[in-house]
């Protein structure tokens, strides 16, 4: 019983992982970017208004100014914040 929870916990952190949303998914969700482009970028760059926070298992994009928080995504998803 043991061996499978932990063979459950190691599928759902990797599944986590793979998951992951891009950067590009969180300014389509934004309406930053049309949903059919996609930049090459993988992470903010330093003149841009958000700031992409990578954890891993989940993923954030924030204003760069007042570091509020604009989407929260994992398992694929993206959640707006506003």
């Amino acid at each position: 019983m043991k061996k499978n929870i932990a063979y459950f916990i190691l599928i759902l952190l990797f599944a986590l992982y793979l998951l992951n949303p891009s950067y590009n998914k969180h300014l389509v969700k934004l309406g930053e970017i049309p949903a059919d482009t996609m930049l090459e970028e993988k992470t903010s760059s330093p003149g841009s208004k958000y700031k992409y926070k990578n954890y891993v298992f989940c993923s954030m994009v924030a204003d760069a100014v007042t570091d509020q928080r604009k989407s929260f995504g994992i398992l694929g998803f993206v959640l707006k914040s506003e």
